[in-house]
């Protein structure tokens, strides 16, 4: 039988030396294993067995070359790490290209999974993972007495970016609510009560129409069952009908009572908002008044000392 040459190895080492290199590379070289000593004999004896002596040195070059990719991939790995630690974090660039490696799913001779270093692919190709140079910042209560507690601890410069803003916004929603109709404080807890009762009815038909839709699959499911006794489907079909009623009659009150709750609160909403647009207007009424006034009163006492200096 014909033996097919193997191809040279990739790159000529000698295996007498204490070092393997490959591009500047060098690892220290292992005690000797198992593996080498059979390379060893079967190197001895490659001349006197012609199976062995028609594929020379063969593990040995398998060795070799196992040992040369793993120092190349060692290599990369303490560069990355040393540039990490002495240039800080490498910043993202599109067309960098740097090993890495790849699970192989593919099992070797012991059945097992085994890892192996895979050609670098670009940057552009990896999943992008988003880095967030600022701290998570928790999300603040932004209620009307959460900021008035705020600012009664912690008063704002009134010349300040955030009493700006805030005042703008009051004013704003001052100029918003002119048209909104403020009610009679008899009016205001009528409908308070209105919209409780309304609340309760609204949560117990939630639980009716619930029940009644359970019903109705029930029925579906029997008329299902008996879809080959007439007798039986017929009745199943009257059953089906009636849940499917009660559900539509539940549906439609549930609907009318939740537009009526809404409608109730989007009216107390405008009278809260109708106030609250009156007490800003007059807050800021009597606060000229007393500019006013104090100014009246430096000017008083001013004409005063010019009189008394003459």
């Amino acid at each position: 039988m014909n033996q097919q040459p193997y191809p040279p190895p990739p790159i000529s080492l000698n295996t007498n030396s204490q070092y393997h290199g490959y591009q500047g590379c060098t690892t220290e070289r292992e005690q000797p294993t198992e593996v080498d000593s059979v390379a060893g004999s079967v190197i001895e004896n490659s001349a006197s067995n012609p199976m062995i002596a028609a594929k020379p040195n063969s593990l040995a070059v398998h060795r070799d070359s196992r040992r040369h990719s793993f120092g190349a991939h060692l290599l990369s790995i303490k560069t990355q790490h040393l540039q990490t630690i002495m240039g800080g974090p490498k910043t993202a660039d599109p067309g960098a290209r740097e090993p890495y490696w790849e699970h192989d799913s593919s099992s070797n001779g012991n059945g097992a999974s085994k890892n192996r270093p895979k050609s670098s692919l670009p940057n552009s190709k990896r999943p992008a993972i988003p880095l967030s140079s600022r701290p998570y910042d928790p999300p603040q209560d932004r209620t009307a007495m959460a900021l008035m507690q705020r600012y009664l601890t912690h008063p704002d410069d009134p010349d300040s970016e955030a009493d700006i803003a805030v005042q703008i916004l009051i004013s704003q929603a001052a100029v918003d609510s002119k048209g909104f109709e403020v009610l009679a404080p008899q009016a205001v807890e009528s409908i308070k009560r209105h919209h409780a009762t309304l609340n309760s009815r609204i949560a117990a038909l939630t639980a009716r129409l619930s029940l009644e839709s359970k019903i109705r699959e029930a029925a579906q499911s029997l008329l299902k069952l008996h879809a080959n006794n007439k007798k039986l489907a017929r009745q199943a079909s009257e059953h089906l009908e009636a849940a499917s009623r009660k559900v539509d009659h539940v549906a439609t009150e549930l609907w009318k009572l939740t537009q009526l709750a809404s409608d109730m609160q989007r009216t107390l909403l405008q009278h809260t908002s109708g106030v609250l647009a009156l007490g800003v207007v007059r807050l800021e009424d009597q606060s000229r008044r007393e500019r006013e006034s104090h100014a009246i009163q430096l000017e008083e006492a001013r004409v005063g000392q010019d009189v008394e200096s003459q």
